[in-house]
This record gives structure tokens, sequence and C-alpha cells, in this order.
């Protein structure tokens, strides 16, 4: 599976999970589970949880991957949130947050398995969901983390950028498709 530039596209979804309210957010941490394994994690952080009396964690596996996701690598990112979330004490109350964020799309297969594995951790206290391509786009458009890309000649969006250069590619029918009005982008985007 081709691989393309990882730790921009990690600042991209920190820089998002920051606007989100997310702190203490740290990048390629390792963690240890109730296994005894380490693991490497490619975002950590915390959120107050409600009524701000305690504080829940987010574990993210970013992929930034020109190819689908095989099923496969969704169930290893899920052991990984067991692994941990069984060696974190939290209170039964608040829900912990896996989730796994690519440039790339899940197929149904993928998307399955998640379902799957995300009914699970619930047994845990944790929500496993995922970020893809156009979900990554919807987010940092309304975060405002970044700047578009956007082809003047076609005056379409061709993807969006964060201050550290990190690019994700979407379709003006992508746009569509995620319900966000291309044209309004556009007309806040072209004087730039």
């Amino acid at each position: 599976m081709a691989r393309r530039q990882g730790r921009g596209f990690e600042d991209l979804v920190s820089d998002i999970l920051d606007k989100k309210g997310y702190y203490d957010l740290h990048l390629d941490q390792k963690l240890k589970g109730r296994t005894g394994t380490i693991h490497e994690i490619d975002v950590i952080g915390n959120k107050k949880a409600a009524g701000g009396l305690s504080k829940s964690w987010i574990l993210v596996q970013c992929r930034d991957l020109d190819q689908n996701i095989p099923k496969g690598m969704i169930s290893e990112f899920a052991d990984v949130a067991r692994d941990i979330a069984e060696e974190r004490e939290s209170a039964a109350f608040v829900t912990n947050e896996a989730l796994f964020a690519t440039t790339a799309f899940l197929p149904d297969a993928a998307s399955r398995t998640l379902e799957k594995r995300a009914s699970e951790l619930r047994e845990l206290n944790v929500r496993l969901y995922s970020w893809d391509r156009l979900d990554i786009l919807r987010e940092a458009l309304l975060t405002g983390v970044h700047g578009l890309i956007f082809d003047r000649a076609r005056l379409s969006i061709v993807g969006t950028r964060n201050r550290r250069g990190s690019a994700v590619f979407v379709s003006r029918k992508a746009l569509e498709d995620a319900n966000v009005d291309p044209e309004k982008v556009f007309r806040k985007y072209r004087s730039r």
C-alpha cells in the first residue's frame, strides 16, 4: 500500500481536534496496554467530559494513504484501542474515543469491520469511529484549520491544506456528497 507523507496528516488531524476542544494533544506517543505491549499512537489527547468533572481520552490512528483501507487495518487498531482501554481506568460515565483517520476511503468490508468492532468496544466505554477523506475535509472546513487548494481554471476545490502543508484532495462532487455547498465554499475562498 503506497504511503504518503504521514506526519503532515497527523498535524492536520491534531489541529482539527484542537479546534474541536481537545487539549494536551501529542503526536507519536508510546502507550502500554494491559497485555504489556507498547503501542505507538499517532495522536493522543484529552477532552473535558460532560459537566467538566472528569476527562476522556482520544487515541488516533492516522493513515495517509492513496489506496482504500483494508479491513485488517481497522481490526488491528481496534485491538490496540481495546488493549489500551483495558489498561487505563476511566469513570463509568466517561466515553473515551478511538479514531481511525485516513485520506483514503473505507470500502464496505472495512466499514462493516469498523461497525462490528465498535460494538465490541462499547462495553469498555470506547467509541470507535473513523474519518475518511470526506470527513477530514468537512471537519477542516467546519473548524477553519486550513486554506483550500483551489483550481482557479476549473473553479473547483481540489483539496485542503493546513498551515503545515498537509493536503487532502477532493472533488466538487465529493463536497456535494458530504453535504457541503461548493458554491458557498468557493465564494469564501475565491479572494485568497
